[in-house]
């Protein structure tokens, strides 16, 4: 789905992905921004006497970093330059918002965050904007199993790293493990999704991410 910009959202063409084990039947996804966290209603209490994530829990071995892949995928589906009037999210090109694409060409890209630029955007800026904003912050690289990384990624792009991190932590919490869901990927929740039967796991979060979106599109 297009990355989301500053003022407004942005509809998606990637909700379902390219998943071998099952198709996500997500619908179309209006929400934006990497790092927001949800529109609806109030975030969970953490329980305070449950241990946050930090540099205590070891671990798990880094495995293959499957992004390019992944990615490869994404902009498969996301396609080029478009400027739809219907499209709240403005002029896109490779999913890429013109409102985010001015928050990040600077600092990710070293370029000017013009209109022009974004029109020119190469598959391997593309890339790095996505990498920087999504793919590290959810700690991709340190996921084990492809389609976890595959669905967890394709949900921070629609709805932000936070969303997609708290969503993945409920969904362990309901597999009995004990983690706190803040949104914060860290050791702890990463050796939570690696030590888990990864096919369950996919199912699971696949559930929470539609019933997630079925409740922000009421």
């Amino acid at each position: 789905g297009n990355s989301g910009g500053s003022s407004g959202g942005s509809t998606s063409t990637s909700g379902s992905g390219d998943f071998s084990r099952a198709s996500s039947g997500t619908p179309n996804h209006t929400q934006d921004g990497v790092g927001q966290s949800s529109k609806t209603g109030t975030p969970p209490d953490p329980e305070p006497e449950l241990p946050k994530d930090g540099p205590t829990t070891p671990e798990s071995p880094i495995p293959k970093d499957n992004f390019d892949e992944i990615i490869g995928h994404v902009l498969n589906i996301e396609g080029g330059y478009v400027d739809h009037p219907d499209d709240k999210g403005g002029p896109t090109n490779r999913g890429i918002t013109f409102n985010t694409f001015k928050r990040v060409a600077k600092e990710h890209l070293g370029i000017d965050p013009t209109l022009e630029n974004l029109k020119n955007l190469s598959v391997e800026q593309a890339k790095t904007i996505y990498r920087k904003m999504y793919w590290e912050p959810m700690g991709g690289s340190k996921i084990k199993d492809k389609q976890v990384a595959h669905i967890m990624f394709d949900m921070a792009v629609n709805s932000g790293v936070k969303t997609s991190v708290t969503t993945m932590q409920k969904t362990l919490i309901k597999m009995e493990k004990t983690l706190v869901p803040d949104g914060i990927i860290g050791p702890k929740t990463l050796n939570a999704i690696n030590t888990t039967n990864s096919e369950d796991l996919f199912n699971n979060y696949k559930t929470a991410r539609i019933n997630y979106y079925k409740a922000i599109n009421r």
